[in-house]
Formats: structure tokens, sequence, C-alpha cells
């Protein structure tokens, strides 16, 4: 399974070295030089998967020569989609530049049937807490524009507000699935 992948990471060349680590998970591993390449990565399959599986993209930043990594799902691919881009989200962002070069970024790659993936939720590309508190801002913002006109309910934004927090409860960044 290690030669059905190729990461793409931009400004460097095709990563195609990936090391078996069971019979289903193959990871790779990316040394940090700056972090300003590395906000997204690219997977794509070289060769089709059984059908009805899938594969989770997943990566974990840690230093070098660190055993325990803790790996953050991104997303998966299949047969229906051979290849995409990955944001990495603010994991690099966190690491001073004058210490880039002790981490490196794991790449793991895990073929899974597409019932559980389909289950796993991507890792956020923004902090909950801050995305909700960026929509309450708008909320309240459209809400003082639409008050000042005579004919709308007072609690229109109310509740567009509560449904949106129980539709993100049910299905995170909901409103990011076709833009990210």
């Amino acid at each position: 399974m290690a030669d059905y992948f190729v990461a793409m990471v931009p400004g460097r060349q095709l990563i195609t070295t990936f090391q078996q680590l069971e019979t289903n998970r193959v990871a790779t591993t990316i040394p940090l030089v700056n972090s300003e390449q590395l906000h997204q990565i690219g997977i794509s399959l070289l060769k089709p998967i059984p059908e009805g599986w899938g594969v989770g993209v997943n990566f974990s930043v840690a230093k070098i020569g660190a055993n325990d990594l803790a790996w953050q799902y991104l997303g998966q691919l299949s047969n229906q989609r051979i290849s995409d881009f990955f944001r990495l989200g603010q994991s690099l962002e966190d690491i001073p530049s004058d210490q880039l070069g002790q981490y490196q970024l794991h790449i793991g790659i895990a073929l899974q049937p597409l019932e559980e993936l389909n289950q796993q939720v991507p890792v956020a590309v923004f902090d909950n807490t801050k995305v909700l508190h960026s929509a309450r801002g708008i909320a309240e913002d459209l809400h003082r524009y639409i008050s000042s006109f005579e004919r709308v309910p007072n609690n229109v934004i109310d509740r567009w507000y509560d449904r949106f927090q129980k539709r993100h409860q049910h299905e995170p960044y909901f409103w990011l699935q076709d833009r990210v």
C-alpha cells in the first residue's frame, strides 16, 4: 500500500516515499523548514482501492524523534475522489519560526471502510468558540440593521442564530463544507 499515494507540498518535490506501518496504514514525514509553505498539503491516489473503501488522511506535528504523535483527521479520498488538498489549520503557526527545524509534519493514511470514514469529522480549521463568537457578532450587526426597519419581526435573527447553533452542533462547520 506504500506505493498507492503521492503527497504534494507547495514549493517542494512530490513525495512518493511512504513507510508501511501496518497492513492498512502508511505514513511519511516532512521536515519543517518554512511554515508559510505548509498551510495545506495535497494527497493523490495513484492506484484504485477496493470498492466501498476509502483512505483517511491524518496529520501530526511533533518534535523530531517524538514517539507520541497526536494524529488529527483531515479528510478522505476514494476511487470517486482520488485527490484533494487539505488545510492544516493553525497547528504550524504555534511553532516559533526559529524552532521550525526541530519539528516534522507527519502524514498518515489509513485504508478504511467508507462507512467508518463518513462518521469521522475533520479537524476544525477554525476554533469552535471563535467561529461561534464571530457568527454571533455578524448576527448581532445584522439584527441591528434589520431592526431599523418597521416590518421585520424582532426575533428573526434570534431564531436564525438558535438554528445556526443547533445545526453547528450536529454538523460542525456546515457553512464551510463546499468552501474549504
